[in-house]
């Protein structure tokens, strides 16, 4: 039943009218049309997921190693910091500094050179990694 503005009987809503008011083949065009822009919607947001879960997994990889390096960095200085205390010997000192910044930076040659009054240069340390891989 369908009531108008002041209560009186507006009139009679049944499935028949419904079914005369709405085609029954265009609510299923219209429904039809719905569930395909749902799935639409539905494929789009899984790509996006994806796409942010990648962006992530990336970020977290790029950090973590990045917090690697500084351990590394760290720990090489604090070493050096440590057998400074105990030598007073420079030349072993820089020596020791030399290996350890190739093996924290993973390079292959390191040296540690003094440039001299006549604008040559000295070398005080150094290391050659045997590692060949």
């Amino acid at each position: 039943m369908v009531g108008g503005t002041q209560g009186e009987l507006a009139g009679i809503v049944t499935q028949t009218s419904l079914l005369q008011v709405f085609d029954p083949g265009e609510m299923y065009g219209v429904i039809e049309s719905l569930q395909q822009q749902v799935c639409q919607l539905e494929v789009a947001q899984t790509q996006l997921l994806e796409n942010r879960q990648a962006e992530l997994e990336r970020e977290v990889h790029e950090r973590t190693s990045a917090l690697r390096i500084a351990n590394r960095q760290g720990r090489a200085i604090a070493k050096l910091g440590q057998y400074a205390l105990q030598t007073v010997d420079l030349p072993l000192i820089l020596q020791r500094a030399v290996y350890l910044v190739a093996d924290t930076l993973e390079v292959e040659y390191c040296q540690v050179l003094k440039l001299l009054p006549d604008d040559t240069l000295l070398l005080e340390a150094g290391v050659v990694s045997d590692d060949t891989s």
